[in-house]
Formats: structure tokens, C-alpha cells, sequence
């Protein structure tokens, strides 16, 4: 049975203070049902990506200490119990997304840092792409519009962005407006297209895949940034929105979700009812 992750985030801010990023790990067992403490990581990050891949913790760019925007990745080795950096990526990003892809980390959009115009931060539309077996990360084809806070999925070997926030030049101030596009990465010509779009444009959702379907939940949904409970699942295979969805209890955002196959659940059971 796998274990469970809790990599960095932000220290409960006191009133008053702005939160503050952290270096604390934790490890939960689910046999044992407990927590376990991990070494620290070597930069304190929030509004980060984690992924694991070959029995590696990554955790890739976010804020620092210093409330610098970071390219800086480091690696848990599960099995030495010990963080290492790895080679940094081209572009220092936060609130980005990043999946699996034939045995490769891919990191997309996100924030990056502004070194022009202090209040107006980047969206970044850039893409790239690391190979743990050469320490090196390769730049893809860009998306096509800059997003940040969206999500990643993979289903059945392809690639999904969805939804996210990009920034509206047409307004004064610039505002984050929520996007509704999904879209889809072919490896093949390292190119990436839309595929369909959501009827509510979200971003800070969850989401997660079942067989051939993503299902995301929540989020909000500006520029009324409104929080939002409704659920929308789509089938890749037919190209088709599922309806009568029901919503989450409650309004949510910043979820993250995972998904357990059925056959790895019954065995998880069985075991536990043989104790």
C-alpha cells in the first residue's frame, strides 16, 4: 500500500501577518494510521506543484521565504529518506500544474515573477518538461494562452489542461478572469489544442479521472468571483458532457482530489478485514 504526502505550504499566519511559506513535510501510513515527520525541504515553498514519479517526491517551484517566485525543484528520495535538488526549470513559476507523461514531469502555466511592473505579476504560458533519468528539462510548445491555477490530468496517456484563470489586458487593473477551455497535448507534434470547453469557466477547482473521464469539482468562477459547488464530468472517449452531475455539500476551492481503482480498494478490505 502507497503513503500519503503532505509537502511544505504556509505557516498559520498570526493575526495581522501575511502567511508565511514552510519547509515541514509529513508522511501519513495508512496501516498504521499515523503521521510520521520527514526532513525538511531545502526551500521553504508555497503555491507549489508536487508529483511523485519512480518512487520520488518532487516539489517544483512556488514562493519562497523571501516571497520570491522559485524555479528551484527538489527531490524526496522515499527510499534514502533524504531532499536533493535537482537541475532547476528555465522559468520560475507559482501556481502552476504539473502531471506525468511517459515517465516525465510536465510543468505548465502558472505565475511567474515581475521584474517590470511590480503589481501587474506574469501569467505564463510556457511549458516544460522534465527527464529524471538526465537530471534535464526541455522546453515544449507553449499553450495557447497563458493560465495559471489550472489542472493537469492524464487519461489514458494523454494530457489535459483545464479550465484556470488568465490575466484581461482590456481591463485598467488587469484583473485574473477564470477560462472554461479545456485542452489536450499531442506529444507526437508537441502541439496542443482545444478540445472542449466547460459551462462554467473555473479555476482553484478539482479534478480527477475515473476510466476515460475527468470530473472537476468546484473552484471559483470570476470576475464575480463567485465560489462555485457544481461538478462537470466529460468523456474523452465520446466527446460528450455527462449531465445530472450532483454538486459537492458546499462550496470549494484550492481542492485537490485523487481516485482509487475499485479492484485496489477490495484488496485494501479484504486486507483489512483479515487483521
Amino acid at each position: 500500500m502507497g503513503k500519503l504526502y503532505l509537502i511544505g505550504g504556509s505557516e498559520v499566519p498570526g493575526p495581522g501577518q501575511k502567511e508565511v511559506p514552510s519547509k515541514k513535510n509529513l508522511e501519513f501510513n495508512p496501516e498504521r494510521m499515523e503521521w510520521v515527520i520527514l526532513p525538511r525541504l531545502g526551500t521553504a515553498r508555497m503555491q507549489h506543484c508536487v508529483q511523485s514519479l519512480f518512487g520520488m517526491v518532487y516539489a517544483i517551484g512556488g514562493v519562497d521565504d523571501l516571497g520570491k517566485v522559485v524555479s528551484s525543484v527538489e527531490c524526496y528520495s522515499i527510499l534514502n529518506r533524504k531532499w536533493f535538488y535537482v537541475n532547476p526549470m528555465f522559468t520560475a513559476r507559482k501556481a502552476a500544474s504539473a502531471g506525468v507523461l511517459k515517465g516525465k514531469l510536465l510543468v505548465a502555466g502558472g505565475i511567474g515573477e515581475s521584474n517590470v511592473i511590480p503589481s501587474i505579476v506574469p501569467v505564463l504560458n510556457c511549458v516544460e518538461l522534465f527527464d529524471p533519468r538526465t537530471n534535464s528539462w526541455t522546453k515544449l510548445n507553449n499553450l495557447r494562452f497563458p493560465r495559471c491555477y489550472t489542472n493537469i490530468v492524464n487519461v489514458q496517456g494523454r494530457i489535459y489542461i483545464c479550465g484556470g484563470a488568465t490575466r484581461s489586458f482590456n481591463c485598467k487593473n488587469s484583473v485574473l478572469n477564470s477560462v472554461s477551455s479545456i485542452d489536450m497535448y499531442e506529444a507526437k507534434t508537441d502541439h496542443w489544442s482545444l478540445v472542449t470547453n466547460m459551462v462554467v469557466p473555473r479555476h482553484s477547482a478539482g479534478a480527477a479521472v475515473i476510466g476515460d473521464r475527468i470530473y472537476i469539482l468546484g473552484g471559483m468562477s470570476s470576475p464575480n468571483n463567485l465560489l462555485l459547488q457544481s461538478v462537470e464530468c466529460y468523456d474523452t472517449v465520446r466527446g460528450v458532457w455527462l449531465t445530472n452531475i450532483q454538486d459537492i455539500p458546499f462550496p470549494a476551492r484550492w481542492i485537490h482530489c485523487v481516485t482509487m481503482e475499485s479492484r485496489r480498494m477490495d484488496e485494501y478490505l479484504v486486507k483489512s478485514a483479515e487483521r
